[in-house]
């Protein structure tokens, strides 16, 4: 368990650093609407990559397209590999996993060890 402030360098590094020797890495905190909820641009970060526009995320938070001026639309913004699932919760949760294991390469070239 690793708790880090809300700043993307700090979360890449560590996301990176957990990557590197765990098979399963999960995070949570920092997912929100607002300018400081900046994990998925840290775990984008960890791995070389750019956020982009999920439809299935945004139709869970029932947005309108990638240009609806709703501030939630920062959390339609995933890593691009892989696919987003959603787990549905009913009324109190919905999860979403993006699975990344086949389609992103870490870009350092490191090895697990």
């Amino acid at each position: 368990i690793s708790v880090i402030a809300d700043v993307v360098k700090e979360i890449a590094d560590e996301v990176r650093l957990f990557s590197k020797c765990y098979d399963l890495v999960l995070t949570s905190g920092g997912l929100g609407p607002t300018h400081d909820d900046v994990t998925m641009a840290g775990i984008a970060a960890a791995f070389g990559e750019e956020l982009s526009y999920s439809a299935a995320c945004a139709k869970l938070l029932g947005l309108l397209g990638p240009n609806d001026p709703n501030p939630l639309v920062k959390m339609a913004m995933v890593r691009r590999c892989g696919s987003v699932v959603v787990i549905d919760g009913g009324v109190r949760y919905k999860l979403v996993l993006q699975d990344c294991t086949t389609e992103c390469k870490f870009k350092s070239g490191s090895q697990k060890s």
